[in-house]
Order: structure tokens, then C-alpha cells, then sequence
């Protein structure tokens, strides 16, 4: 889900996985990610490629900037559920 613009996702994380799970951004261009955690206990959202990590309480958000990237496929996940998996697709 795409939400106030090319360069902002709106990422929510329920029932043990995130949705959208790839969604698509511009390259070249900064990035925030808006992460809605709906569950009862704190998720740690996580991607190495992006350069993140930041732990969520539960049943609130965070807002995330990333830096500009160049086009490529940018996983994250939940580091306390390993099996939650995505990827920022940047064209």
C-alpha cells in the first residue's frame, strides 16, 4: 500500500506477517516507511541492506527515512519472527 506519496509505504505488520510484502518505490530517491505493528507484543523490523533496525511496540508505529537507493530488491523482516519476511523493491 502506497500512501502519501512515490517516496513513502505504509507497511503493517499482523497475524505474523508484514503487507504489502514487496511493495515498489523510485530509485534514487529517500524513503520513508511508515510500520504499523497491530499485534500484542513488540516486533524489531530489521533489514541489513537498508541499514535498519528498530524495535516496534506493540499495537503502535514508527516512522523510518531511509537514504536514496540505487535500483535492487532490499529485504527486512521481524527479527523476533524470522519467518516475516519482505522486500522494498526499488526501480
Amino acid at each position: 500500500m502506497q500512501a502519501g506519496g512515490p517516496n513513502e509505504i505504509c507497511l503493517t505488520y499482523a497475524n505474523g506477517q508484514f503487507e504489502p510484502k514487496e511493495p515498489t518505490v523510485p530509485a534514487d530517491a529517500p524513503l520513508t516507511i511508515r510500520v504499523k505493528n497491530m499485534e500484542g507484543k513488540a516486533i524489531e523490523f530489521e533489514s541489513e541492506t537498508l541499514k535498519i533496525e528498530k524495535v516496534i511496540a506493540a499495537n503502535s508505529e514508527a516512522i523510518l527515512n531511509v537514504r536514496a537507493m540505487k535500483s535492487g530488491r532490499y529485504e527486512f523482516y521481524n527479527d523476533f519472527n524470522e519467518k516475516a519476511r519482505g522486500f522494498v523493491n526499488v526501480q
